[in-house]
């Protein structure tokens, strides 16, 4: 009985790894699955809005882009607020530990978004000014925070960083304008690449 209890936890803390691994390429599975939902949201929105891809909260366009996509995720739903922050909704990943108040752990490329005319419109976020859709950033997952942004892990500006969580947590897993999802290093989202090769600018 002592020989057959001891071989099951070795047989156990042998599979630990295994199980915890396999976990962690579940959590980061759903957490691409969500980036591609929300980008796929965008560029439908886009087709829908003159090629006009959501922009983010400002004092003269206090919408959410979260809410703005809601018909395209959430048809039915009658509370966009608080999908815009549950764990559980496609605005989020899935391993972020939230709070509360409205924190996200999904932002939008805050280069893109904050660029905008004096009336407000955000001119420069256009799906068809994109001259490298498979290179260039529209959103990506960030440490939880109560704004809309994602920005350079080096940039000190007010948006949130992103979350590094995948791969022992060296990457951060960002969604491109042509919709396709990859998990970059912090070199790879240095602000200081040079162009053209820098992800997060297009104009």
């Amino acid at each position: 009985m002592i020989i057959a209890i001891a071989v099951l936890g070795l047989l156990v803390s042998m599979s630990m790894p295994a199980i915890s691994a396999a976990r962690a390429r579940a959590t980061a599975a759903k957490a691409s699955g969500n980036l591609r939902q929300l980008a796929a949201a965008q560029i439908m929105y886009a087709a829908d809005n003159n090629q006009s891809f959501t922009p983010s909260w400002s004092p003269s366009d206090p919408v959410s882009w979260q809410l703005r996509l809601l018909p395209y995720l959430y048809p039915n739903a009658s509370n966009g607020n608080s999908l815009r922050s549950d764990p559980k909704s496609v605005f989020n990943v899935p391993d972020a530990k939230l709070g509360s108040g409205g924190v996200t752990s999904v932002g939008l490329n805050a280069y893109a978004a904050s660029v905008n005319t004096n009336n407000g419109r955000y001119w420069n976020f256009r799906s068809q000014l994109v001259p490298r859709p498979s290179s260039i950033i529209l959103l990506g997952e960030i440490e939880p925070q109560n704004n809309d942004f994602v920005q350079p892990p080096d940039v000190t500006m007010g948006g949130g960083k992103p979350g590094f969580r995948r791969d022992n947590k060296t990457r951060a897993l960002m969604a491109f304008c042509d919709g396709h999802v990859e998990a970059l290093t912090t070199n790879q989202l240095l602000s200081s690449r040079p162009q053209p090769s820098n992800p997060w600018f297009w104009w």
